[in-house]
């Protein structure tokens, strides 16, 4: 039995619905009184389509706008 896991197939494995989920909701709580809560990402990082995203980000409640390119901030 090894010791290692397997050699990885890619450098920076792309994030998911639950990783997205977990920096939504960790920056809304960390956001300080007073000031309107946000987060911030590339969604080239996460393996998420675009028109989904939108579409699920709105079902939630949030509004996302495009910053540049691939970054997206969530409010």
């Amino acid at each position: 039995m090894s010791k290692l896991d397997p050699k990885p197939t890619t450098c920076n494995p792309l994030k998911t619905w639950d990783d997205l989920n977990f920096l939504i909701q960790a920056s809304f709580k960390a956001c300080k009184k007073g000031s309107q809560p946000s987060a911030t990402f590339d969604l080239n990082e996460y393996d998420i389509d675009e028109a989904e995203l939108k579409s699920e980000l709105e079902l939630a409640g949030y509004k996302i706008e495009k910053i540049y390119g691939s970054c997206y901030t969530i409010v």
